[in-house]
């Protein structure tokens, strides 16, 4: 889905046309977004490793059932994910400069940015790696989230400020936070992210599952298709 990685100048001097696959994985990374809200908001993998410890920790867990989700980036993935919130019966809003009717008949309403930010409990990133997403998320965002909120981003790394983040997490100026991508892919193993316990990793997995598989298969090859027959012409 992403094309961040593609050298366009070199594939346009040779001749090579590029495509992706816009919504392919959709269900699979709206769900990982979902997972990673539940896994940081009722504490699910701190209190693993606790219990596998002999401890019996009894947190006071953060739901989402009844809270405001701010989704960035509205597109196939943020609007799935907006249809996912609704069966916890949240409020969505939604931020992107490109409105979607889609997302708004899902039941997302659209806010600025700055209110996107401090009226979410929970919030989804999915937005390209732009100039204009670079560090979408530093000091000055997590500084104006409310103090129990819960960032996801399973976008790219560069969105967020890891440095920023992990220091509104150990400040207490946010609740938790779920990462699904780096600005390092692996990140290094002595990254103090790692050291902490009000964030959930995952490896950059989540347009992974069975699903997407055969749907990346089937589209590959319709896609494949439409240019040899458009080539032919």
């Amino acid at each position: 889905v992403g094309m961040d990685s593609i050298d366009f100048e070199a594939t346009k001097c040779r001749g090579i046309r590029v495509s992706n696959m816009p919504g392919v994985n959709k269900e699979a990374v709206a769900e990982l977004a979902l997972g990673l809200m539940i896994s940081a908001g009722r504490c699910i993998v701190s209190n693993d490793r606790a219990i596998r410890a002999g401890e019996w920790p009894k947190p006071m867990a953060t739901t989402l059932f009844g809270k405001t989700m701010g989704i960035v980036g509205t597109g196939n993935i943020g609007t799935t994910l907006a249809t996912l919130a609704k069966g916890f019966r949240m409020k969505v809003i939604g931020f992107d400069p490109f409105e979607n009717d889609g997302f708004r008949a899902a039941g997302g309403e659209y806010v600025s940015f700055e209110e996107l930010v401090k009226q979410s409990d929970f919030i989804s990133v999915h937005v390209p790696l732009v100039e204009s997403t670079y560090h979408m998320f530093s000091k000055k965002e997590f500084e104006a989230m409310k103090e129990n909120a819960i960032l996801v981003t399973c976008a790219r790394g560069n969105v967020v400020d890891e440095d920023a983040l992990y220091e509104a997490l150990t400040a207490g100026q946010i609740g938790g936070a779920g990462l699904d991508v780096f600005v390092q892919e692996p990140p290094a193993a002595d990254s103090p992210l790692m050291k902490l316990d009000n964030l959930v990793l995952s490896s950059h997995v989540g347009g992974l599952s069975d699903g997407a598989a055969l749907n990346y298969d089937y589209t590959a090859i319709e896609l494949l298709k439409k240019l040899l027959d458009e080539t032919k012409q």
